[in-house]
């Protein structure tokens, strides 16, 4: 591996390290669940991912980086992918939770949009009977 690939590939996995960690930010701030405020215990993992990460992405030699990997990294990974299953499921349940609220206000907005269309209708009707009552008296006498 030659040194620009290795500086390469050092900057992309900080670059995703960075990406990552302001996205899991955002969505643990923006959660409102019950429950879901305190840090899920495998965020705990992250720190010592990071710094596998990095000296993972120092080593020069393919067997060592395997061995690296098969032996420090991929433990963290499944840690990780363990919190990703939890934050999905919190996000499947804020769905779920948003839904009833959703349809209730739909329903409350469609009853006042009928009641203006019957007050506009009435208005329009009384509007076209004193119209034509204008119209038909005046030629009547």
């Amino acid at each position: 591996m030659d040194e620009n690939n290795k500086g390469l590939g050092s900057a992309v996995f900080e670059e995703s390290r960075k990406m990552f960690e302001s996205h899991l930010e955002r969505q643990l701030s923006n959660t409102k669940l019950p429950g879901a405020g305190t840090e899920p215990p495998a965020l705990d993992e992250l720190p010592g991912f990071q710094k596998r990460g990095h000296a993972y992405s120092l080593l020069d030699q393919q067997a060592a980086q395997r061995e690296a990997f098969q032996k420090s990294l991929m433990p963290s990974l499944l840690a990780i992918d363990n919190l990703l299953d939890k934050i999905y499921t919190l996000n499947d349940n804020a769905i779920l939770s948003i839904t009833p609220n959703v349809q209730k206000i739909t329903r409350d907005a469609t009853r006042v949009m009928i009641l203006c269309i019957v007050v506009a209708m009435s208005i329009a009707s009384y509007a076209c009977y004193k119209l034509a009552r204008s119209i038909v008296i005046p030629s009547n006498h």
